[in-house]
């Protein structure tokens, strides 16, 4: 059997590639759990399959778009197929997973609260509570960074602050680029809402 004939490259590109695209595509949004190979291509293959109902659908509600001289269609269409459409309905997955009546029915589509919690990407006062009784506290925001599943998780804050007496955010330490607290020391967190 040879795999490097053209009609069996042809049929790996036409039913694995595009549902690998959007595999990774939905990975790159909700990072979590590795697959093993086997199960990857048997999904790959399923939304593979999606995909090509999907733009015959589209194909047959609109029919064959128009492009002008300089662009081949074999090339456009072949190019939406493989990434265009795969790219378009893992968002729009991410989109519909995300709905409150969706989320009534179906696990929520993040994989750990630490990752929902610094998804939302706005600027935040974080107090962060050690094991120990320590209280770090900092400026969450463009510059920081959370890490995501299936990473341990951890934390960079872009301010390194000190607190007062009432633990309440007092000024800036000075001299610092920050501060990285790894996950083995955190008890929880505090996020103070940052009002510009």
């Amino acid at each position: 059997m040879d795999i490097w004939s053209a009609d069996k490259i042809a049929l790996f590109i036409f039913f694995v590639i595009p549902g690998l695209t959007s595999i990774k595509i939905y990975g790159l949004l909700f990072p979590g759990t590795d697959k093993s190979t086997s199960d990857v291509i048997i999904d790959a293959v399923a939304y593979s399959c999606l995909n090509l109902v999907l733009c015959s659908l589209l194909s047959v509600c609109f029919g064959l778009p128009q492009f002008p001289m300089f662009l081949s269609t074999a090339v456009v269409l072949a190019a939406s197929y493989l990434f265009l459409v795969p790219l378009a309905t893992a968002l729009a997955w991410r989109a519909i997973r995300y709905q409150p009546w969706m989320l009534r029915y179906l696990p929520h589509p993040g994989h750990a609260a630490w990752d929902e919690a610094f998804a939302k990407r706005g600027p935040s006062w974080i107090k962060v509570f050690l094991k120990d009784g320590t209280v770090l506290a900092g400026l969450y925001s463009t510059k920081s960074f959370a890490t995501s599943a299936p990473c341990p998780p951890q934390i960079y804050l872009e301010q390194s602050w000190i607190l007062n007496d009432a633990r309440g955010f007092d000024r800036v330490k000075k001299r610092t680029n920050g501060i990285l607290i790894v996950s083995d020391e955190i008890a929880y967190l505090e996020f103070i809402s940052h009002d510009k």
